[in-house]
């Protein structure tokens, strides 16, 4: 790592006055200093601290909090200490004593995750007693706080800390807000090179050779020495963009131990990306996004308002991290029939509470004329695909909505996904860092989230769900052929077909729901409940898809659903009707004396002219 670059996380402010350093330091070695253990989790050894400032209101679990410090009874028995902090004139919202014991480890993390984005924040050491054998490591370089300065860091980059010597480490600890005198005080920053040593890289076969190693401990002493052996990598290694967590999580993913590995991936998002679950307003008010380009004058469109509105309810979703327009919006080649096409990327601890929240709030809020549809047609992007029917003033639009997981192996198919415009974005950090995290968080919660999804796909075709797929199918023929579309319409129809054969079987032929066309020969030598079925099947195939003849077909289909399945027709007579009158090319309303009861029980199909 280049100088300029380390001194951005790590720098030596200012020198502090012998005498006054020595005074410190005799203060702190014969008081009675009440230290504590905290952040046990982050350590081996004995890392503890005594607090000096406190935000007001207390910490009294030791933990570093936002707020004006105002100083505790324990620095004020220290007065050398209490001056030359007060003389500093800096804006405290911690201070505290950090002790070190001789062979102490603080692995790998960064601090502030847990605070408030808002707010500018710099971690200062004042060392009182240390030793060339105390460190604090970065990615690329390890860094001895030689006493004497006050020294800068910068905690939200990752690093760790070891003290192998013989002694304890005892520093100061200012956590401060930037104000206008520690501006000062990094006007004049330096970083002597003999503080500075470089970590050599870690090699495959290296890499190999400690995870081997780590298997030999598991076995000879135990899992804690084997994560342990593991972790002290960041303190030795340039890992090359890896974390020691790396390290444990693929260790125990190559033997099998499932659960150990998920705890670790669990560790490493805590220490390394977020400590707190942060609160979903907050995180609603830090969202970064782009702005929806109108480049295709989408407002005289009536999906602009469908696209604006479902937008903002993904939005208010905990979890979005990405949302983008596909399809015919996208393309610019859309017109008063187009879908709306919207694709969301999820991230994994959010995923099934999103798709949940967002199905009940479209239903809810946006007029959702029927239960959502899981297309089992469209590609693999990590995720599953949901069709919807929206009820507007200008009629149903039809709303495509797939849910992509962050992580997900079919995740990276996203990339080739053409013509898709993002309209929303978390962040806009794209890094290789935010990409690692996602596909962790992904294997943390990959079982709950495959099942999930496969339940969804696994759904039964009850009649409801026959019913709904035909009346999404019927609405997409109907728009293709009133554009001419017949190549698109006809593989829609084959479809539609299909779905309305288990809807004739559910009722007369259910134990063989899934068998192919021919079988419903049977149905001829059925008494007369099922009516000429397999006659109008049949010349279902022999006739052309035409608008006329589709009419026909549908009426048919919602007739013999009235006759056969009543209840469930009931049921989702608000989508049957604004679908026929689509269909039909009605005005809404005016299908009520056509709908009920349906006219004649004949199928009158016209051949070509």
């Amino acid at each position: 790592m280049s100088t300029n670059r380390l001194i951005e996380n790590i720098s030596q402010l200012r020198e502090v006055e012998i005498d006054v350093l020595h005074a410190m330091e005799g203060e702190v070695s014969s008081a009675s200093i009440p230290y504590e253990t905290v952040y046990r989790e982050f350590q081996s050894g004995c890392w503890q601290t005594a607090l000096l400032y406190t935000p007001e209101g207390g910490n009294e679990d030791g933990t570093v909090r936002d707020g004006a410090a105002i100083p505790t009874e324990l620095v004020r028995k220290l007065p050398a200490i209490y001056q030359f902090l007060e003389d500093l004139g800096l804006d405290y919202f911690t201070v505290r004593i950090a002790r070190n014991s001789p062979d102490s480890w603080l692995w790998e993390h960064r601090d502030y995750n847990e605070l408030a984005a808002q707010k500018s924040r710099l971690r200062l050491h004042v060392p009182l007693v240390s030793s060339p054998s105390a460190l604090v490591h970065f990615d690329e370089s390890a860094i001895c706080m030689a006493s004497g300065w006050i020294w800068k860091l910068n905690p939200t980059v990752s690093h760790a800390i070891s003290n192998t010597g013989l002694e304890p480490r005892t520093h100061l600890i200012l956590d401060c807000y930037v104000n206008q005198r520690l501006r000062e005080m990094l006007h004049h920053e330096i970083l002597q090179q003999d503080c500075v040593q470089q970590l050599p890289h870690l090699t495959p076969e290296e890499r190999k050779a400690l995870i081997n190693q780590a298997g030999i401990l598991l076995t000879q002493n135990g899992m804690r020495e084997a994560e342990e052996y593991l972790l002290k990598t960041f303190h030795k290694f340039n890992l090359g963009g890896e974390t020691s967590y790396d390290l444990v999580i693929d260790f125990y993913k190559g033997i099998g131990f499932r659960s150990r590995e998920n705890y670790w991936i669990s560790v490493q998002f805590s220490h390394i990306h977020r400590r707190a679950k942060v609160d979903v307003h907050e995180t609603m008010e830090s969202l970064q996004s782009t702005v929806f380009s109108n480049l295709h004058n989408l407002s005289s469109l009536p999906q602009f308002e469908i696209l604006q509105s479902i937008s903002q309810t993904c939005r208010h979703c905990s979890g979005l991290e990405q949302l983008f327009v596909r399809g015919s919006l996208a393309r610019g080649d859309f017109d008063l029939n187009s879908d709306v096409d919207l694709l969301c990327v999820v991230a994994a601890p959010e995923y099934i509470n999103f798709i949940e929240k967002v199905d009940s709030d479209i239903k809810a809020h946006h007029g959702a004329l029927m239960e959502r549809w899981v297309d089992t047609i469209v590609k693999d992007f990590g995720g599953i695909g949901f069709v919807y029917l929206l009820q507007t003033e200008k009629g149903p639009f039809q709303l495509d909505l797939y849910v992509s997981c962050s992580g997900h192996p079919s995740f990276a198919r996203l990339a080739t996904v053409p013509h898709k415009v993002q309209i929303f974005r978390q962040t806009p950090d794209e890094s290789q860092t935010k990409a690692h995290l996602n596909v962790l968080l992904y294997r943390l919660h990959s079982k709950e989230i495959k099942c999930y999804i496969s339940a969804l796909h696994g759904l039964g075709p009850s009649v409801s769900r026959l019913l709904t797929e035909l009346g999404i199918l019927g609405f997409m023929i109907a728009k293709c052929l009133g554009r001419g579309d017949i190549f698109v319409a006809l593989s829609e129809y084959h479809m539609w077909q299909r779905c309305f054969i288990k809807l004739a079987r559910s009722k007369f032929d259910k134990p063989h729901l899934e068998y192919g066309f021919y079988h419903l020969k049977r149905l001829m030598a059925k008494p007369s409940e099922s009516g000429h079925l397999y006659e109008a099947l049949q010349a279902m195939c022999d006739h052309p898809l035409t608008i006329q003849n589709f009419r026909e077909v549908h009426r048919f289909a919602m007739r013999f659903a009235l006759q056969q399945f009543p209840n469930e027709y009931n049921q989702l007579k608000g989508m049957i009707q604004s679908i026929t009158q689509c269909i039909e090319g009605r005005r809404i309303g005016s299908l009520a004396s056509h709908l009920s009861p349906w006219p004649n029980d004949a199928l009158h199909l016209l051949k070509p002219s």
